[in-house]
């Protein structure tokens, strides 16, 4: 029977509570999934299916913390049928150098880590690898080793160098999705060989932010590379890569790419826009791009080319300048581009009442014979 009102959250309270009496009884566990599948409307809701562990030493609740992963290694030894439904692990803060805080709980953690057989999906976040204890590291390569990984996301991560960066990202036997922002590395770069891999893992999703520079990335363009980069389907790029190493990866990925994002990101411009040619890029359907970094083009002879282009998302943080507005304008009444029937306009940061969005927008022209604007603006405030 379908419920016919959204059932009310428990109090933390409550749910702290129910938790930390599951692991005294196994059964309770399954009771607690059927009552679950009662409430919703969903045909498969399990009890936990993400884990977030955040080790900041600085949070309020270091003990708090403690407790919970400790309780939650209990349920895991006493219901090992729980571990099967954990899709999703995430690892925060760790950088500090006082490891004492959370010796005790490294070992629960690393044995949580051998439990979870099913993860699709792996997210390090603020990390500092040499900073893990050993036993915590390798449980970390046991779970990158595992056949259900899917999606590696690395964000401040920090290693000992390149080498080791290659070498935690060569272990996932079937890596689809990555998704890189601000690696860093505590000794400069020095000369190291490719780890050899029994064959190629074929990406369809890449996103790439250095905050530094994207030298580190160079491994990314090596003929012997094992992420075979040829079948991506998304790419995102920000504008904090250098426009040779942009231009590298689109060329590699060009010929299979449905939806491109180059994001510019406020004062970090490393020179002149990147040019993208569409006609080069046949399977796209869906462009983001930031007014000022990015110059889309159509170098196709009209009749030549019909693109499957449909949607084309424009990030604006100041007003674009008359050049800017035509070249728009040529782009969008390109012959060749007949199946764009979406343009959206995102500005970020900027806010407008309507007499200034009308006057920002009056050069554009917003009706055409085969292009139709069906979302005029949308504001986006940070």
């Amino acid at each position: 029977m379908q419920p016919t009102s959204p059932v009310p959250l428990l109090p933390q309270e409550i749910i702290d509570t129910i938790i930390s009496q599951l692991h005294r009884d196994p059964n309770s566990l399954i009771n607690c999934s059927l009552v679950c599948r009662s409430w919703t409307y969903w045909s498969q809701v399990h009890l936990i299916q993400d884990v977030v562990c955040d080790l900041d030493p600085f949070q309020a609740s270091v003990e708090s913390t403690k407790i919970k992963i400790m309780s939650l290694h209990s349920c895991l030894t006493n219901s090992p049928q729980l571990s099967r439904h954990v899709t999703s692990f995430e690892l925060r803060n760790v950088r500090s150098l006082d490891l004492k805080t959370w010796d005790d709980a490294y070992y629960f953690l690393a044995d949580i880590l051998e439990c979870l057989q099913r993860v699709k999906r792996l997210s390090l976040q603020r990390v500092d690898w040499d900073l893990l204890s050993a036993e915590l590291q390798d449980a970390l390569v046991g779970m990158l080793k595992q056949p259900a990984l899917e999606i590696l996301d690395c964000w401040l991560l920090q290693v000992r160098d390149q080498s080791t960066f290659v070498e935690l990202l060569s272990y996932p036997p079937n890596l689809k999705d990555l998704r890189v922002t601000g690696i860093g590395q505590h000794y400069g770069p020095h000369h190291w060989m490719l780890p050899v891999v029994n064959r190629k893992r074929q990406l369809h999703s890449l996103d790439i932010t250095p905050w530094n520079e994207d030298t580190f990335f160079t491994c990314f363009l090596e003929p012997q590379w094992f992420l075979d980069l040829t079948s991506l389907r998304h790419l995102r790029i920000s504008n904090t890569c250098t426009n040779h190493f942009a231009l590298h990866l689109l060329e590699i990925a060009a010929p299979t790419l449905e939806h491109l994002d180059l994001t510019a990101d406020d004062g970090l411009f490393f020179g002149a826009g990147v040019v993208v040619d569409l006609s080069r890029l046949p399977l796209l359907k869906s462009l983001t791009i930031s007014a000022g970094f990015t110059t889309p083009v159509f170098t196709a002879n009209p009749g030549d080319v019909k693109h499957c282009l449909r949607e084309v998302h424009v990030r604006v943080s100041d007003p674009l300048s008359t050049q800017s507005w035509k070249e728009l304008d040529e782009l969008f009444a390109h012959p060749g581009l007949s199946a764009l029937r979406r343009v959206a306009f995102h500005f970020v940061g900027i806010f407008m009442d309507d007499a200034e969005l009308d006057g920002f927008l009056s050069p554009f022209p917003m009706k055409r014979e085969r292009v139709i604007m069906d979302e005029r603006l949308l504001n986006e405030k940070i």
